[in-house]
């Protein structure tokens, strides 16, 4: 009887030290859940690179498995390179979703990345590996591990993945691009002007005739449209735009105007 009347407090106790992880698990989960719910809300701006006030603004609708978005994203990290103090580059998301059947996936966890300031990390890592996750069945797996590369909060960037978050943040930058009349990605507008044009350095030549409008000819660096890094998709930075159909890629400029 000794035996068992003393077992019996060891399983109680046991039981009793479970429970109380179990909730303290909980509390940490409900508090980092939280957080991110509180970041997400405060969304107010798409993520951005350079200046907040800047007097040049580069505004670009893309889609993460768009391979002309992938050939794009150097050149403009590239503008945002040269003119750290005067240019801001915006990103917008437009997933073609009747072409690419992961784009709105990856632009909701590329919300979940932003919404821990690391979204430009995560950006970069997915452009990079996109032939990898474009033909697999369930990309969350990589857009996970591109979170971790980043060096984000991988239970929080899953939580708010599954829980499909960001989608009215999404949702909003698609409702901007149809209301722009865009049709295709990567769209591009300076200042608020549609970029129409077949290759990078008109581009870059479009940015800094802005610059040199807002801020004077001495704004510009010593650099020509030539220095600019160009796709790996296309040759001697051409420029391609794809449309939101089952059409095939043309070249034609990153807008395609109606």
């Amino acid at each position: 009887m000794s035996d068992q009347s003393s077992a019996a407090p060891n399983w109680q106790k046991w039981i009793l030290v479970l429970g109380v992880l179990a909730i303290v698990v909980a509390l940490v989960v409900v508090v980092r859940v939280g957080k991110q719910q509180d970041s997400i809300q405060n969304q107010s701006a798409d993520p951005f690179k350079g200046p907040e006030d800047a007097k040049v603004v580069v505004e670009e609708y893309s889609d993460f498995q768009c391979p002309a978005c992938a050939g794009a994203a150097p050149v403009l990290s590239d503008i945002a390179k040269q003119f750290p103090e005067q240019v801001k580059v915006v990103y917008n998301d437009f997933p073609l979703t009747r072409t690419h059947r992961h784009a709105y996936a990856a632009a909701v966890a590329g919300q979940c990345a932003d919404a821990q300031d690391g979204f430009w990390a995560w950006h970069d890592f997915t452009f990079a590996a996109q032939d990898d996750w474009s033909t697999v069945q369930d990309p969350t797996g990589a857009f996970t591990s591109y979170a971790a590369s980043a060096g984000l909060d991988v239970d929080v960037f899953g939580e708010c993945v599954k829980g499909n978050d960001t989608v009215d943040l999404v949702d909003e930058d698609i409702r901007e691009g149809e209301s722009l009349n865009i049709s295709g990605t990567p769209t591009i507008f300076v200042n608020g002007e549609r970029f129409v044009g077949d290759s990078y350095a008109i581009l870059f030549d479009m940015v800094s005739a802005a610059v040199s409008e807002a801020y004077g000819q001495e704004a510009l660096l010593p650099v020509s449209s030539e220095d600019v890094e160009t796709s790996d998709g296309s040759e001697e930075g051409e420029l391609v735009s794809e449309q939101n159909d089952d059409s095939t890629s043309e070249t034609s400029g990153a807008a395609v105007e109606e």
